[in-house]
């Protein structure tokens, strides 16, 4: 390791003194030292490792803008009784790439190690209210760099410096602790005592790193090594795959399932080709709340294996590998719905997201390039993970956990069904009522995209446009349309209008009989009376009373592949015949508008 030998000549003829600084290298015992952490400026200005090994009076040095900073550190390293100090700057030999990648893996321990380290940030003045909620230390660049989270975490005592090098601090990590958590989302107990870290899921780690940048893409990874205890070798060009790489090492030892809870940025890399394994920090910006489950209380909870004997119990395990067919993991899996989109499953990740402890799956799809229980991972409406109260009534009638292979992106060519998300999706649904009784009862629409109470208020109309963003999923509106009397009881037909993942749905419920429309009930079912009900999606979506699972619920799914067609469905008592015209408009974006042409035929009664 090499250090800064730090030391003050004093000329009694000339009354003055000269700060020296002399690199050495120490091998075995490590004298007592201070560290620097700070932001880097233009490569060329900052002071190097060959700036200082061979030349004497540090000429080169000197003429570079970073001297100061590095002379700075070194008066306060004094100033603090100390006498050896490491800077990232020149005390790393980069042109040995061994000696790069030591100096990493060992960096996080370095800052541990270190007596005090100064966190130097340039652009706060000192005469700042540091803890102002507008301050220029809460907005200071230095809380936005991928390699500070370690600096920031890793020493025993850290103390910040203003751009001036004023001899008075702004403070010190322990006594703003509630400031710089605030800042940067890291708990108090950790700031307070690094040794909390170990308590703190995967994600949650990752999270913080969520939000920084680093100039390097492969720094992403490796900033990260030390805060997660991982050693790997560090190879620049590799790109992304560095971060690949990271997580496959954490899975050689970590059974902590959070590492899987990250979700894809629409537009982004991940979501168009997603594999178990996240591409960057940035997946896990949602991914604070995340805690990983024990294996004896998931099983437990989940009521896994409780159709087998009590000796079965330990065959559920927190295990995987990385195959090349993909990750190889035990998840408990159930379609996501009984009627339609068999391909698409749910998978339940062994941890909890918040306070409320809420069970948290992601979202499968069936690779049919491969044998059974091969899959990949995508997006449902919109989400990767999903967390959700109703998950554990989902499954809780009880499943045996299956040995899954989820494909890697690389793995996911050839003829399978791409992501939904890159498809094209539904923006705009035109619904329009004709009878062969014209103006005999008008048509009554309602909107569920702009009911803010969940209560239902029709509006007399034949026609209705709903607009739909992209992700929205459940019950959008509805048609109720009052079609004759029999024996003074008013009869309805109702058209519920859906979407789901970007695909746009109906269903004809009817002819019902009441009085007038009820408000839904506990936002998850129109009741029609006391005798016959329509469930309507929630808002939920894995809502176990929704519709989805409903086995006697068939919904028309809309055929955006063709440009046009009709269907012919026939309701009892009395017989009602309803004709649906489908038609879709695709633009250059992949943006649908979806029109519905429903003709209701009456009996003669």
């Amino acid at each position: 390791m090499y250090l800064l030998h730090i030391r003050e000549d004093y000329s009694a003829a000339k009354c003055v003194s000269t700060l020296a600084i002399k690199l050495e290298n120490h091998v075995g015992e490590i004298p007592p030292y201070a560290i620097l952490s700070h932001r880097w400026g233009a490569p060329r200005e900052e002071v190097t490792f060959q700036d200082l090994i061979g030349d004497g009076d540090h000429s080169a040095a000197k003429r570079k803008a970073g001297y100061q900073k590095l002379e700075q550190f070194c008066l306060q390293t004094l100033e603090y009784g100390l006498t050896y100090g490491w800077v990232d700057t020149c005390c790393i030999d980069k042109s040995s790439s061994a000696e790069l990648s030591e100096a990493i893996n060992s960096m996080y321990a370095w800052y541990g190690e270190a007596q005090i380290c100064f966190a130097y940030l340039d652009d706060v003045p000192s005469d700042q209210d540091v803890r102002a909620p507008d301050s220029a230390f809460r907005r200071s660049n230095w809380f936005t760099r991928g390699w500070t989270l370690q600096e920031l975490i890793a020493p025993t005592h850290l103390f910040f410096f203003a751009g001036d090098w004023n001899p008075r601090p702004l403070g010190d990590r322990s006594s703003l602790a509630d400031v710089v958590s605030d800042i940067t989302k890291i708990p108090v107990k950790v700031l307070l005592n690094r040794a909390n870290i170990s308590m703190v899921s995967i994600a949650q780690k990752m999270s913080w790193a969520s939000t920084r940048q680093t100039t390097r893409v492969e720094d992403e990874a490796y900033c990260l090594m030390g805060i997660l205890g991982v050693s790997m070798a560090t190879i620049y060009g590799e790109g992304r795959r560095a971060f690949i790489r990271l997580q496959e090492e954490l899975m050689r030892y970590s059974s902590d399932h959070t590492i899987f809870a990250w979700d894809a940025a629409a537009g982004s890399v991940e979501e168009h080709s997603m594999g178990m394994l996240a591409t960057s920090p940035r997946c896990f910006v949602n991914s604070a709340e995340y805690m990983p489950v024990e294996p004896v209380k998931f099983a437990r909870l989940l009521e896994l294996h409780k159709d087998q004997p009590d000796n079965a119990k330990s065959d559920f395990q927190l295990t995987y590998t990385m195959t090349n067919f993909g990750l190889q993991i035990q998840l408990p899996i159930y379609r996501i719905s009984e009627n339609l989109l068999d391909d698409y499953h749910i998978a339940v990740l062994a941890c909890r997201h918040g306070r409320a402890q809420y069970p948290t799956v992601l979202f499968l799809r069936r690779n049919h390039t491969h044998p059974d229980d091969h899959f990949y991972r995508t997006t449902f409406n919109g989400f990767t993970t999903f967390y959700s109260p109703q998950v554990a009534e989902l499954v809780s009638r009880g499943a045996s956990a299956r040995w899954l292979w989820i494909s890697t992106p690389r793995l996911q060519r050839g003829p399978q069904m791409p992501s939904p998300t890159v498809q094209p999706y539904v923006t705009r649904l035109h619904c329009h009522f004709e009878s062969n009784r014209p103006g005999r009862w008008p048509a009554l629409t309602h909107s569920f995209a702009k009911s803010s109470d969940h209560r239902i208020e029709w509006t007399a109309s034949q026609s209705v446009v709903f607009d739909l963003e992209q992700g929205e999923h459940a019950v959008v509106g509805a048609m109720c349309v009052p079609k004759y009397r029999i024996e003074a009881v008013q009869h309805y037909i109702i058209c519920v209008i859906g979407l789901l993942n970007g695909r746009a749905w109906y269903q004809i419920h009817g002819p019902f009989h009441l009085g007038e429309p009820p408000p839904p009930k506990e936002e998850c079912g129109l009741i029609i009376d006391n005798h016959a009900s329509i469930f309507l999606p929630s808002y939920d979506l894995l809502q176990p009373s929704n519709l989805w699972h409903r086995a006697d619920w068939t919904p028309t799914i809309v055929d955006v592949d063709a440009p046009s067609q009709q269907r012919k469905l026939e309701l009892e008592s009395p017989r009602t015949v309803v004709k649906v015209n489908e038609r879709r408009t695709v633009n250059g974006s992949g943006k649908i508008e979806v029109y519905l042409r429903l003709w209701v035929e009456e009996p003669d009664l």
